[in-house]
């Protein structure tokens, strides 16, 4: 019983000297803003002023990009909608199709500009596997491969126009449904999670593909290695030549000229 007393006793006094910490803070900084000046409070309100119009610009500008690319989210859809309009088609029929291949480079170069990263990537992995015969002939490629990356073009979209955003949000069989009949039996479900290994094993053979090709040491070296010894280059070579190589071509012309 002491010591639950004690205990209480401890916390009631951390309680009580916290509350004082705090006051003590606060009536510092209250006297602190009582004894500002007026070119201090001046260019405080400056500061507040310049700060709210960065904000409300910043504010303008996600407003601008949302509008923007919900226009160019709906190109998408109607892309998706002319797809499965009329019947269920095939890769290799969506493969085939020229005008298709064409509408969709356009469709590329618009979500390059104003689409999210993540949805780009998405799409450049659909396109890749769409278009690439080297893929369909891989072990871990499957015809409806395709179609799931549809489904998480839609599911990305949904989530950067506000919605998808709950904790169990709609899963993409789910919103597939909307196209293809049955699409929310289980057997696509499981088919929607092996496709979710298949696509991590084809974006590996990716990454080890530009391992293979040096592809990240010719960035190092580009980017970094290549930089650097300009730089230093520079840093070296302009002070030399105006503080020595200069001074002696001036006199060796000048002696030419005597």
């Amino acid at each position: 019983m002491k010591a639950l007393i004690n205990a209480i006793m401890k916390i009631k006094d951390f309680f009580v000297s916290t509350i004082n910490f705090l006051a003590d803070q606060v009536e510092e900084i209250w006297t602190s803003i009582m004894g500002l000046t007026a070119d201090q409070i001046a260019v405080i309100s400056l500061a507040v002023t310049l700060l709210l119009f960065v904000l409300g610009k910043h504010s303008e500008n996600k407003i601008k990009i949302y509008e923007t690319r919900k226009e160019e989210y709906r190109k998408l859809m109607e892309f998706f909608q002319q797809i499965f309009a009329s019947k269920e088609r095939s890769s290799e029929e969506i493969a085939k199709d020229e005008e298709l291949k064409k509408q969709m480079l356009d469709m590329g170069s618009s979500l390059a500009i104003f689409g999210s990263k993540k949805l780009y990537k998405t799409y450049c992995f659909y396109r890749w596997i769409a278009l690439d015969e080297n893929v369909k002939n891989s072990r871990w490629y499957s015809d409806d491969m395709m179609m799931y990356s549809f489904g998480e073009m839609y599911q990305i979209m949904r989530k950067e126009v506000g919605l998808n955003r709950d904790f169990i949000p709609v899963d993409v069989p789910d919103l597939l449904s909307f196209y293809i009949t049955d699409f929310t039996k289980p057997q696509f479900k499981k088919r929607f999670y092996k496709y979710h290994f298949n696509k991590y094993a084809l974006k590996s053979a990716i990454f080890w593909g530009k391992v293979e090709d040096f592809i990240p040491l010719v960035w190092i070296q580009n980017y970094i290695v290549k930089p650097f010894f300009f730089t230093l280059f520079c840093i070296i070579r302009f002070p030399v030549k105006l503080l020595i190589v200069t001074p002696i071509k001036q006199i060796k012309k000048h002696t030419n000229k005597k």
